[in-house]
Parts: structure tokens; sequence; C-alpha cells
């Protein structure tokens, strides 16, 4: 962002209210903070993106071979703690059924 676009802002702020200018603020600042959590976020998966998909390939060909125990999710869920916020669906797992998750001991 260029210097006269921060000026402009600080402009725009200053000839606002003291309680709305603090309200602004604070929009900003959690604003950025959501902003630099997620580039923190895509920083980590891109590190991870390559090793997640070799784990996935992986995952298949023990599934193909008949390896690797199926759990019901909600036991899964259950015996992690996990919270399930929504099913996901066969494009997002690759799996056939959405009821059981493959465990490989």
């Amino acid at each position: 962002m260029s210097k006269e676009n921060i000026a402009t802002v600080i402009k725009i702020l200053e000839s606002l209210p003291d309680a709305q200018q603090e309200r602004i603020i604070e929009h900003l600042r959690d604003y950025i903070a959501d902003i630099e959590d997620e580039l923190k976020w895509e920083q980590s998966f891109r590190k991870t993106q390559n090793k997640l998909v070799e784990a996935a390939k992986l995952a298949k060909q023990q599934i193909a071979q008949g390896q690797g125990l199926f759990i019901p999710l909600y036991t899964l869920n259950v015996l992690t703690g996990l919270k399930q916020k929504s099913t996901p669906n066969k494009a997002q797992t690759g799996f056939i059924s959405d009821k059981y998750v493959p465990i490989f001991v």
C-alpha cells in the first residue's frame, strides 16, 4: 500500500468521532489478524501438501489391497473427541461411504 493510500485512510479516520475510530481500528486489527492466520495456514499447507498427497495415495492403495480397518465415523469421533462439523461427500474424501473412515494399523 502506498504512503498516499495510508494517508488517505488516516484522514478518513480522523474525520470520524473517536468512538467510531476505535470501532474501525478494532475491526482492522481483527481483519489483519485473520489475514495473518490465513497466510500462516497457507504456508503450512504448502509445506505439507506433497506429504498429504502421498498419504492419500498410500491409503487408496491399501484400501484396494484390502488392508486397513473401517471404523464408523461416529465411533472414531467419540474415541478421539472430535466433533464433526458436517458430513463430507465422496468428492471431498475419495471414499464411497461417508459413514466409515479407514484406519490403518
